[in-house]
């Protein structure tokens, strides 16, 4: 393999990791790296569509000396006792990004051109995205790998008709599945390049045997997600008939808002030099942004999504921006110089750093700021006050009390006549509908102490700290000062 690009990709992952442990431990957690931490402890209550998410997490922890029976018993609010730091949470999700820097950098040689493959290495390592879900210790960035390592092994071998190389391909689309329910996408782009080759050369594209091979991996995943179905029914009848969906329009706008515009730019540019010069790349990297979107878009009609579903795209958007910048450089370099012609990429690098600025500062890792809000209590908190949040599992951990609860009785924040206990109240905007200039429920009843908030790009992440003294006693009452005549 070319030297010069074995140092890019080199660079790439150095640069990658740098980026990805900076400040790894800052963000404060949210709900989802709690959730992580707890299956990680009960991996035998675990469905086979999620079990292998959770084995980084826990053979992270356990080289740190945690034992895995003792923090299953503890809790939340035991943990931060037990050395279970944010840093420790997140560290096997950060070393999994890292990772995907290297392998995907240097497994995109096998369908991208030297110039491009090198381009996509560094531009993965860049991406704020990418960095984003390397930072939370969630299953994201797992299924991201393994779907696209199956993505990139899938092209390869298809092309050389190689058993080896396919099989390979599909055990990591397994492993991802294993991952998450979503890898069964990876099928839907499979289907459309044996479609696009039957259509092209009227025959099976990859042979007798391997298409064999495909439809036997196709049936162990369809399997896999039966059973996970079966076993959690209700489950996935109640994620499919939530009431807090949103429009495919809204969803495809936030998309578009988290790739950013200049990458999008640039990766229909590649989408189009590959039409022209290599059809058949292009309709696969193009259905390996598509699909997931079509799909995500049909269940935005029936249920909540969120942009990080269709995180596993981000890698074909990466390797036709690389094209798309390739194809301007060659365009532009005799006209305009060496330097020049890099402009287009040059503007997507820089508009990924000044993402990586928003995001390590003013942005607090994209997330609510529940650990300053609960340091905030902390430091002000009386022996008898109770909290109250609706990021329970956060307020017990951050506070290590075991007994503050997200009790849904309070939700409405309608009536707190029956509490007669100092209270302290964590909310976010997102836990009411605010509507247009409304207050919160809670400002006519309790004092708003402090405000948290993420002043950039997820103003909806904003937390209100409120405190409620105990009502005074009535007067005459046997708890009520006798007045002195």
């Amino acid at each position: 393999m070319n030297r010069s690009f074995l140092l890019v990709v080199l660079v790439a992952t150095v640069l990658g990791g740098l980026l990805r442990f900076h400040e790894l431990a800052e963000p404060s957690l949210w709900n989802d790296e709690l959730f992580t931490v707890r299956d990680a402890f009960r991996l035998d209550e675990v469905g086979p569509m999620k079990k292998l998410s959770y084995v980084p997490t826990r053979l992270a922890l356990e080289l740190y000396g945690v034992d895995a029976e003792q923090a299953g018993a503890a809790g939340y609010g035991g943990w931060r006792a037990l050395g279970i730091s944010e840093f420790r949470i997140r560290v096997a999700s950060c070393l999994i990004g890292v990772l995907s820097v290297l392998a995907l950098g240097l497994a995109g040689r096998l369908v991208l051109s030297l110039w491009a493959a090198g381009c996509t290495a560094l531009l993965l390592a860049w991406a704020p995205w990418h960095v984003e879900w390397s930072q939370n210790a969630r299953f994201y960035i797992q299924l991201f790998f393994f779907y696209n390592l199956s993505l990139i092994l899938y092209y390869r071998g298809s092309r050389e008709r190689s058993p080896r190389l396919l099989g390979a391909a599909l055990l990591s689309a397994l492993a991802a599945l294993m991952s998450h329910a979503t890898a069964m996408m990876i099928f839907g782009v499979f289907a459309v390049d044996v479609l696009h080759g039957w259509v092209r050369e009227r025959r099976l594209p990859l042979g007798r045997s391997n298409m064999l091979m495909l439809g036997l991996a196709f049936a162990v995943a369809f399997g896999i997600a039966a059973f996970s179905f079966l076993t959690r029914t209700v489950g996935f009848i109640e994620s499919l008939t939530r009431d807090d969906s949103i429009s495919p329009l809204r969803f495809g706008f936030d998309l578009l808002l988290t790739l950013g515009a200049p990458l999008v730019v640039l990766a229909l540019v590649g989408a189009w030099q590959l039409w022209r010069e290599e059809r058949g790349l292009g309709v696969y990297l193009g259905a390996a942004v598509v699909v997931p979107i079509v799909c995500f878009c049909l269940l935005a009609l029936q249920t909540f999504v969120s942009t990080r579903y269709v995180f596993v795209s981000l890698y074909a958007w990466l390797a036709l921006a690389a094209v798309g910048g390739e194809a301007m450089y060659r365009l532009l370099r005799d006209r305009l110089g060496q330097i020049a012609a890099l402009a287009p990429l040059i503007c997507l690098f820089a508009a990924m750093s000044l993402v990586h600025t928003e995001y390590f500062g003013a942005g607090y890792g994209y997330r609510a700021r529940y650990k300053h809000a609960f340091r905030y209590i902390a430091e002000r908190r009386g022996p008898d006050d109770l909290v109250y949040s609706t990021n329970a599992p956060g307020a017990q951990y951050y506070l290590s009390d075991p007994e503050i609860s997200g009790d849904p009785l309070y939700d409405d924040f309608s009536d707190l006549a029956d509490i007669d206990t100092p209270v302290w109240f964590v909310v976010s905007t997102t836990s009411y509908d605010q509507g247009a200039g409304r207050r919160h429920p809670l400002d006519d009843q309790a004092a708003l102490r402090a405000v948290f908030g993420t002043r950039v790009r997820y103003p909806q992440t904003t937390l209100r700290v409120y405190y409620r003294p105990a009502p005074a006693a009535p007067v005459g009452s046997a708890a009520a000062p006798v007045p002195v005549p």
